[in-house]
């Protein structure tokens, strides 16, 4: 099988609120990570990493996604604990029907908090 790398121009991330506060005063407490492909369908793995590089929270496992969606990130771990104040990056990964296309598609993102 051939695997190949694209970058696609019709293919965005955007993050919004960014920075955001996950610290429950029902303000900016999430952030949607919104996504438009140029597949009908595709393959996706969403990841967000701190900035040293370990992963902080999987939110997508190779799951089917449509054209355009959106995720919610909390500013939660994997272990369901709050994340350090400061910069991370979102890493989507996306795979054509076939798993022979894959775009990688990242954004840096900021969690702060309120006083």
């Amino acid at each position: 099988s051939l695997f190949f790398e694209v970058q696609s121009p019709e293919n965005r991330l955007e993050i919004d609120p960014n920075p955001f506060s996950p610290d429950g005063d029902g303000f900016e407490d999430f952030t949607a990570i919104q996504y438009v492909l140029d597949l009908e369908t595709a393959f996706a793995d969403l990841r967000i990493f701190d900035l040293r590089g370990r992963l902080i929270r999987h939110l997508s496992n190779g799951e089917r996604i449509a054209r355009e969606g959106r995720f919610v990130w909390d500013g939660r771990d994997d272990q369901g604990r709050t994340a350090r104040i400061g910069a991370y990056v979102c890493l989507l990964q996306i795979f054509d029907a076939n798993q022979q296309r894959q775009e990688t598609l990242k954004k840096t993102m900021i969690l702060v908090k309120r006083d």
